[in-house]
């Protein structure tokens, strides 16, 4: 089990409330740019809303989800890492590889789900791929959304292709 230090105030676990502050009208921001908003909510029940909302227009929504969690995860993480930092992950194969470590351990530190890294592909090209194993995903098409973008952090376009295989409800890869 991960070992995570917690605020002894409020109980979050500490890289959460190293990176984001509260403003004292109850807004979530990060630290480092007050204008980044960070939205808690219930996750339970996303995955079945999405079914819901995809039954009744009659057309699944789950691609539109994973697009539109990719293009939030950009501007989030845009917003949050240096450009410096970015050029030198889009640069480095080992440091795009220590960014995705850190990405899977805050991930799993934030309660999202127990991530690990099964293999990559990073070339910037079709070929491209990663394997990620998440048990207890918070939401399978905004997982797949926010790992699609977190692992290459630097593409400007905001399309995604991700293909999610789900072994158990409580699994996806």
């Amino acid at each position: 089990m991960l070992e995570v230090k917690l605020c002894e105030e409020c109980k979050v676990p500490e890289p959460f409330y190293q990176g984001h502050s509260w403003l004292n009208n109850g807004d979530v921001v990060q630290s480092a740019n007050h204008a980044v908003r960070v939205g808690i909510i219930e996750c339970e029940n996303l995955d079945p809303l999405f079914k819901n909302v995809g039954d009744i227009i009659g057309m699944p929504i789950e691609r539109l989800i994973i697009n539109i969690t990719s293009r939030g995860t950009h501007l989030y993480l845009d917003q949050l890492i240096a450009k410096e930092v970015q050029e030198m992950i889009l640069d480095n194969p080992v440091a795009q590889q220590n960014f995705v470590d850190s990405t899977i351990t805050l991930c799993q530190i934030m309660g999202y789900g127990k991530y690990e890294f099964m293999d990559a592909r990073c070339e910037y090209d079709a070929d491209d791929y990663s394997r990620i194993r998440i048990l207890k995903p918070f939401s399978l098409p905004e997982a797949a959304g926010a790992l699609a973008r977190a692992r290459y952090p630097l593409l400007r376009e905001a399309s995604t292709l991700s293909l999610m295989r789900k072994y158990h409800p409580d699994c996806m890869s």
